[in-house]
């Protein structure tokens, strides 16, 4: 499995085989994403397209992710994996060592991440720091 950013001048280009593994992370998104926002976002540099593919030729996609990089007033910066959706997770879950190198490369000192509980069996070296806590008015 590798890991490719996606440059966003070839967005629409790539979008028919990312955008369905994002449209099923939106779903458990709480309203805060639409895969038409993320698209947007992506395009303008707001945030970063991630694509999971299989070695073998063709290379198919199985993953998708949305990232962005979050700078706070004290000066920290750190990237956030807002959303992330695909098949065979447990393949690909052990790249993200490569999306933090890339993080650091752009200066982030934190990763954050939306997930569901059950991503804490996956992600092992994360540790719950917060709770979100929401309520629909």
């Amino acid at each position: 499995m590798k890991l490719l950013q996606i440059p966003p001048d070839i967005t629409d280009q790539v979008w028919g085989a990312v955008g369905p593994f994002l449209e099923r992370a939106v779903l458990h998104s709480r309203g805060t994403n639409s895969t038409e926002s993320a698209r947007a976002r992506v395009k303008t540099g707001h945030a970063q397209l991630w694509a999971i593919i299989e070695d073998e030729k063709p290379h198919r996609v199985v993953a998708a992710g949305l990232t962005s990089l979050v700078d706070y007033p004290t000066g920290k910066r750190a990237m956030l994996i807002e959303l992330l959706g695909g098949e065979s997770m447990q393949m690909w879950a052990d790249l993200k060592p490569d999306l933090e190198k890339w993080a650091k490369l752009n200066g982030c000192a934190l990763v954050f991440c939306w997930a569901r509980k059950g991503w804490l069996k996956k992600l092992t070296d994360m540790r719950v720091t917060h709770y979100v806590m929401t309520k629909e008015i």
